[in-house]
């Protein structure tokens, strides 16, 4: 009975530490996710002044590398310039330039792009990055977080037991008294028994 007690003190506990941890590395994960998210797009953000992709067109400036790609636009929404990776799909950036979407990611060819636009009286601008490394890195985060959630199962289930154990001590300690009593108590008694059953023989 005390060994099923323990086992399910060492549920109890192990469960609830496992939650808490779990609830801790999810947050981790998003907070990271969001951080290198919000990186990326204030990297766009940063070189979408329109002045510096008119230099850029003319070849008067080379200040953007890739993975940083951009298609500029006229108000009437004729292509002016642009300067996109060849295999990218053109349907999804269709889509995502007739939507009122700020931003948005899609994925190609085993590449993950960061779309971003930005609409001015002088036209529009399309800036897009290739932000694989990015998710390479989380995907990485992922699997570091779910080695250590393995780990942690291992090790707060034998701390969790060790515990339960030392909760069960002083009701194994009771249970213990509680039988020695017992086992005196059937004893003292035994010998009047004996003498009343011997005289009633008698």
């Amino acid at each position: 009975m005390l060994e099923t007690i323990r086992k399910r003190l060492t549920l109890l506990f192990s469960g609830t530490f496992l939650l808490l941890l779990i609830l801790i590395l999810i947050g981790v994960y998003f907070t990271t996710a969001r951080l290198l998210d919000q990186t990326e797009l204030n990297q766009l953000k940063s070189v979408s002044n329109r002045d510096l992709f008119e230099r850029i067109e003319h070849g008067e400036d080379r200040v953007i590398r890739d993975p940083i790609y951009f298609q500029l636009f006229n108000p009437d929404g004729t292509e002016r310039y642009t300067r996109l990776p060849d295999d990218l799909p053109k349907e999804p950036v269709r889509k995502f330039l007739d939507s009122n979407k700020v931003t948005e990611k899609i994925f190609s060819d085993g590449q993950h792009f960061l779309l971003y636009q930005r609409t001015s009286p002088e036209g529009s601008t399309l800036l897009l990055k290739d932000i694989s490394a990015t998710e390479d890195t989380l995907e990485r985060l992922i699997a570091m977080l779910a080695g250590i959630t393995v780990l942690s199962t291992l090790v707060l289930m034998g701390v969790s037991y060790v515990l339960a154990g030392r909760s069960v001590l002083p009701v194994q300690q009771a249970f213990d008294r509680q039988r020695r009593f017992t086992s005196d108590a059937s004893h003292e008694l035994r010998t009047p028994l004996t003498i009343l059953y011997s005289g009633i023989e008698l």
